[in-house]
């Protein structure tokens, strides 16, 4: 929680900075920049441990004591401060600290009256009375905020996520260009943009285009996902979500100022945004057309541009994050020294293994969280660790307690305590198998939410007498306690309820080793793996000093001591050393051991690290995998290749098919290619049958990747393209060639197009409107190439009329592009226009650059 509000303040002071002096600037790219640092710098700054000596705490620390020893309360108050500041312990006069565990008995003192003891701490607060917990709720509420933003983060996601799969577009030229049918503004996600372009004259359509490409090309997506991230964690700071809108802003500053720069006039561009100007705004995780104000963005874009003066700006912010870096991160605490004499302060003692320390005034309880087996388990589960006491005897001056930190560790996904488990409801499903009978425990909560699932199997002879025909119970004791079934047996199947009673003693014994604060439900996954004193001796004893954490592991993935030596007998044989418990238990989870390996090395396979044992293990590699690659004809193959076939489902059978196609000699890397992109056989026949014959194995893995199949050559069949070569069809999928496009284009007269003329019109944008309405101007002689030049060079109506103004009538087609292309725009020959002048020598003193006054 205190990161939480470090990392808001830090964002909520960054965004204040921005705000009073950097939003009206037009370096927007540093801009950007500088935005994405900040937000980067929030969350990585309050992680920073500050050297004792370069941090401001211990001067303010230092001022803040008040060493006078007649005024107990205020001393007893500076050192509850201090004590989480953290300081130096070379201070001239201390306060004698020591925490000790709460069991032991209060120190004694000579100061009558100025002791704050255990026994004191635990009688004001057992008079205090019972109330809410509104640290807890809060901290839940905030938990329920970033599950929902997440939640509509990642709807948000996938929802783009399956449109950009559905709707490859074509490739418009560093981004692929998605035209839609449905009703929504432009937008741009990833190297995605979508538009609806009957919407939109053709002009407009191309600058929303080169709008949106600079949104593509920029990468303004991850701008965007990062900002969403801080919004989900950061949800209850309004500044989180005021920095969020800074950033589209400057997104969209930047665009217009890039757009303009490559050439756009600035007023064509601006009247765009007019029109484009609409209440349906896209997703939150795009990058949209009209996602700022409209106003804003043209203020912006008329905006003086600003100075290299302003970079004092942009400097200062170092600084000042810095400063805050030095003046509230946590300190780096060194090892006091000792004093002298018994009767100066001593050093702060804090005692090992002991996992946290607390204030008195603030007694915790800190949760350590497990993941959950998938093989075993169902549930994660947390366990409290023993509180710790500060006591404080005030001296003439204080020196502050250290703080001791826990790092966090990730939280369950559900955390039953002993209430819990008392509340839910506990059952079992048995089936005798010869001399054991296997159970499956199930425990779940109020509408059935289930708290875990385990199955485990117990000697028959060790369960007693099993009852038969009517309820009964039977029970189970180990180490750990005892398990008390009741139920009913018919035939070799059972089912019933079931309670368990830790052992006190047990508890005791992991107490004193160390570990403390198991809930009921925890030591139950002790007992299932029969968990005893020997085999933490066994542990200790093979170097390996597990933590709560671990320990708990152990249990939860159900690796017994039997099965621990005999996996780390093997490992060691096979010349894997001792692996460390992490690996042990990862080893355990993907069921490695000593014959896998020794399977493994028969196959040729040796000298593999333990990583890529496991990799092969998770991936199905195994003997009668490498027989079938054998029998597919690929023979002593590298780990790699036989791994990336397996993970692939490469399969004898399949290597077969693409064989009795007429695929022979075929390598591993084109069969795996093959599989990656979905050639399947069926595919190929049928694209055979539809007129592509002679298709190459690469051919048919393109015609894959790019979503060609047999109706789609059917589909360019009946519009007159038959005897077709596979790279001309791609292509033309690629670029988006349609039925429906090349019909509405035959409509609009332009007829007998060939298939690469189509695939033109398709990248350029040559559409029927565009055909009517340079027809409707008069140019009704114009040739398919000719609409291609005009969509390339952006010639439309509003540009021929711009001349028409002038007096000049009809200009013909050609020198309409020779204006455009050497840039003698309407306001150029307004300027620059003498008398007797035509246009032809306007274009010549433009391309022979001569200057007119």
């Amino acid at each position: 929680m205190i990161y939480l509000i470090h990392a808001g303040l830090l964002l909520s002071g960054c965004f204040a900075y921005y705000w009073l002096l950097l939003r009206n600037e037009t370096h927007f790219s540093l801009n950007r920049w500088v935005l994405l640092g900040c937000l980067v710098g929030s969350l990585v700054l309050p992680l920073v441990t500050v050297p004792a000596a370069w941090s401001l705490r211990k001067a303010l620390v230092t001022e803040s004591v008040v060493p006078d020893a007649t005024e107990p309360s205020s001393s007893v108050a500076n050192t509850s401060l201090i004590s989480r500041a953290g300081t130096s312990a070379t201070e001239s006069a201390a306060t004698k600290a020591e925490m000790t565990p709460a069991t032991a008995p209060p120190p004694a003192s000579t100061t009558t009256g100025q002791i704050i003891t255990t026994q004191d701490q635990q009688t004001a607060r057992a008079s205090l009375p019972a109330g809410i917990n509104y640290g807890k709720l809060l901290w839940l509420i905030y938990l329920g905020g970033v599950a929902i933003f997440g939640l509509h983060f990642l709807v948000q996601l996938g929802y783009l996520i399956v449109k950009v799969i559905r709707h490859p577009g074509f490739d418009a030229g560093g981004f692929h260009l998605v035209e839609l049918k449905e009703e929504a503004a432009p937008y741009s996600f990833w190297n995605r943009v979508f538009l609806n372009p009957d919407r939109y004259d053709p002009e407009t359509y191309h600058q929303i285009v080169q709008h949106e490409a600079v949104h593509v090309r920029q990468r303004h997506s991850i701008d965007l996902l990062l900002a969403e991230l801080v919004v989900i964690v950061q949800w209850c700071n309004p500044f989180a979500w005021l920095y969020r809108r800074a950033i589209e802003n400057n997104l969209e500053f930047l665009t217009d100022a890039e757009v303009i720069r490559q050439g756009e006039d600035p007023v064509d561009y601006q009247m765009s945004l007019v029109k484009v100007a609409v209440p349906n705004f896209p997703l939150g995780l795009t990058t949209s057309y009209n996602q700022s104000l409209l106003e804003k963005r043209i203020t912006m874009m008329k905006s003086k541009k600003s100075s290299l003066a302003s970079g004092w700006k942009y400097l200062t912010i170092l600084p000042l994050l810095l400063l805050s870096v030095i003046q509230f991160n946590a300190v780096a605490q060194t090892a006091p020294v000792p004093a002298p004499d018994h009767e100066a302060a001593s050093p702060v003692a804090i005692p090992h293994p002991a996992p946290a320390a607390e204030p008195v005034s603030a007694p915790a309880e800190t949760a350590i969280a497990v993941a959950v087996s998938p093989v075993a388990a169902s549930e994660a589960t947390s366990f409290p660790l023993p509180a710790m006491t500060v006591q404080v005897s005030p001296a003439p001056a204080v020196t502050p307690v250290p703080d001791v930190v826990i790092l966090p560790v990730a939280n369950p996904a559900v955390s039953a305590t002993n209430e819990d488990f008392d509340k839910a409801r506990r059952s079992w499903t048995a089936e005798i198998e010869d001399d054991e009978v296997c159970f499956t425990f199930i425990v779940t909560q109020g509408d059935r939410q289930h708290l875990s699932t385990n199955s485990r199997c117990f000697p028959r002879a060790e369960l007693g007498t099993l009852p038969t025909g009517q309820t009964g119970d039977f029970s189970l004791q180990r180490e750990s306690g005892t398990v008390t079934f009741n139920g009913v047996f018919n035939g070799p199947e059972g089912l019933g309820s079931f309670d368990f009673l830790p052992d006190p003693n047990f508890r005791k014994m992991l107490a004193a080793k160390g570990y403390d604060g198991y809930e009921d439900m925890e030591l139950l996954h002790f007992f299932f793996i029969d968990f005893t004193s020997g085999y933490l001796d066994y542990l200790n004893r093979e170097d390996y000093k597990p933590t709560e954490r671990e320990l708990f592991k152990l249990a939860i993935f159900g690796l017994s001591e039997d099965e621990f030596r005999s996996a780390l007998s093997g490992y060691q044989t096979a010349g894997y050393g001792k692996p460390d418990m992490d690996k042990m238990i990862e080893l355990r989870i993907h069921g490695v051991n000593d014959k896998y390996i020794n399977e493994l090395s028969g196959l040729g396979y040796k000298d593999l690290t333990l990583d890529d044992v496991m990799k092969a293990r998770i991936h199905g590699l195994s003997a009668d995998f490498v027989e079938d690659m054998t029998k597919a004809g690929f023979r002593k193959m590298q780990f790699d290749d036989i791994i990336n076939l397996s993970i692939h489902g490469v399969s004898s059978a399949y290597v077969a098919e693409l064989k009795d196609l007429g695929y022979d000699n075929l390598s591993p890397d084109d069969v795996l290619e093959a599989r990656i992109h979905g050639v399947r056989t069926e595919h190929i026949e049928n694209l055979r049958e539809a007129g592509l014959g002679n298709l190459s194995l690469e051919d048919a893995r393109n015609a894959a990747i790019h979503g060609v199949n047999a109706s789609y050559v059917s589909e360019l069949a009946e519009l007159g393209y038959t005897s077709l070569k596979i790279d001309d069809v791609i292509t033309a999928k690629i670029h988006g060639v349609s039925k429906r496009k090349i019909g509405d284009l035959k409509k609009a007269g332009l007829t007998g197009l060939s298939l690469d003329d189509a695939s033109k019109a398709a990248i350029h944008g040559v559409n029927a409107d565009q055909v009517q309405e340079l027809r409707d101007m008069g140019y009704t002689e114009l040739e398919f190439d000719d609409y291609v030049t005009a969509r390339i060079h952006g010639i439309t109506p509003r540009f021929v009329q711009s001349y028409e103004v002038l007096g000049y009538g009809k200009i013909p087609f050609e020198q309409l592009t020779k204006l455009k292309i050497h840039g003698v725009s309407a306001d150029y020959i307004r300027k620059y226009r003498r008398d007797g002048d035509d246009i032809n020598d306007l274009i010549g003193d433009k391309i022979r650059g001569r200057h007119r006054n």
